[in-house]
């Protein structure tokens, strides 16, 4: 499964380091290729990234009936898949918002029409989002190379606690949704690209339990590492580093006027042959 899976082969690295050598690499390539007056910059392009990546998860939550949280992070992966290979300049993170939203209902089966889809948005707002979605459907996928299969670890979040109301006594009603607002921030982070879906959910449980008071390694330690000497302390360790990723990522959101004044400035200088709001535009589903 996970183990044999192109989210595994192809889209978990080794360090922080090497994804954001890509993104900078993706970045520097569309810049050299487009040459925009004022372009927007490396940086200001990653706080728009950060800033959507938020927006994603607000729009999908306004649909009834609910879209599973596993299909949201589907779409958020899609989202930030993308920028380790193209640039804002060129795939708009508004636009992209939208079209991976789309693309993960369909993949994980959450069925609405176009139609459907669209209806939550303002009315004015309709045809172009529903235009901009058809036109990148093929983009985004040649983007992320048609590897679609997404693994979320909202399933080993809940299989480790139904593994834990078994064998452990502690309330784990009020750690599950305390486990799972810690990682509706952590999967907004670059530890989606660094650790498996099942330590990535190990690390909301256990810093969950931390901040209620719960003894959790001997769970640990009798349950899931009791063949394993050093499984306890390599496990603590990946928790620790995956909670400090997310502390500093928490550092650097943009205030309102902020993003939209760097929006302004992508709008200024992105490539008018990707922008739907352009009159002569007249790209659809173009090979990138």
């Amino acid at each position: 499964m996970f183990n044999e899976s192109t989210h595994k082969k192809h889209w978990l690295f080794p360090d922080l380091a090497h994804i954001d050598k890509l993104r900078k690499e993706a970045y520097d390539k569309h810049i050299e290729t487009y040459t925009p007056l004022n372009p927007i910059t490396y940086e200001e392009q990653s706080l728009l990234i950060r800033h959507y990546s938020k927006e994603l998860i607000k729009f999908c939550s306004v649909y009834n009936p609910p879209v599973p949280p596993g299909t949201i992070y589907t779409a958020l992966t899609y989202f930030n898949r993308i920028y380790l290979r193209e640039a804002s300049i060129q795939l708009q993170p508004r636009d992209m918002m939208f079209s991976c939203a789309y693309l993960a209902f369909k993949v994980d089966e959450y069925n609405l029409s176009i139609d459907q889809f669209l209806k939550v948005l303002p009315k004015e707002m309709q045809s172009l989002v529903g235009h901009t979605v058809i036109s990148f459907e093929l983009t985004v996928m040649s983007a992320l190379n048609c590897e679609l299969a997404v693994y979320s670890p909202y399933r080993p979040l809940h299989g480790l606690l139904t593994d834990m109301k078994v064998r452990h006594s502690e309330e784990v009603e009020l750690l599950k949704d305390k486990s799972e607002k810690y990682l509706s921030l952590s999967i907004l982070t670059d530890v989606i690209f660094l650790y498996p879906p099942s330590q990535i959910a190990l690390c909301a449980i256990y810093i969950s339990c931390e901040d209620l008071g719960i003894d959790i390694e001997q769970y640990m330690t009798e349950c899931l590492f009791s063949d394993q000497p050093d499984g306890m302390k390599q496990a603590i360790k990946i928790v620790r580093t995956q909670d400090e990723i997310l502390k500093q990522h928490n550092n650097k959101y943009l205030g309102d006027s902020e993003w939209k004044i760097i929006e302004e400035k992508l709008g200024k200088c992105r490539n008018p042959e990707f922008d739907p709001r352009d009159p002569n535009f007249t790209f659809r589903n173009k090979q990138i």
